[in-house]
């Protein structure tokens, strides 16, 4: 197997910075020609966070409080399961009336 060694890494982001990516390298296979690349980020962004992703957060924090509030009542959890099972776009209840959510606003 074919390895090669990349220094840098930019727009990563998500779980690999949140469970330790930082200090372990990352390996990811290339599926079209089986080429293994081992990745490591070099001196990550630790500066204050921009008034829009700050935004950002705030909105999918309120989304996910209203998801849970929208599936603890069993009336509409029903009505949106019904939904879900006509659908093929999301794996998950809860994935389907995020983005549902998300849609209208």
């Amino acid at each position: 197997m074919k390895a090669d060694l990349n220094e840098m890494v930019t727009g990563l982001h998500g779980k690999y910075c949140k469970q330790g990516g930082l200090n372990s390298p990352i390996f990811a296979k290339d599926s079209k020609t089986g080429t293994q690349r081992v990745y490591h980020i070099h001196n990550p962004y630790t500066g204050e966070r921009t008034a829009r992703q700050k935004a950002v957060t705030n909105k999918f924090t309120t989304l996910q409080a209203t998801v849970a509030t929208t599936l603890a009542d069993p009336t509409q959890k029903a009505a949106l399961m019904e939904e879900f099972k006509a659908q093929k776009k999301y794996n998950t209840l809860r994935g389907y009336v995020f983005a549902k959510l998300y849609a209208e606003e």
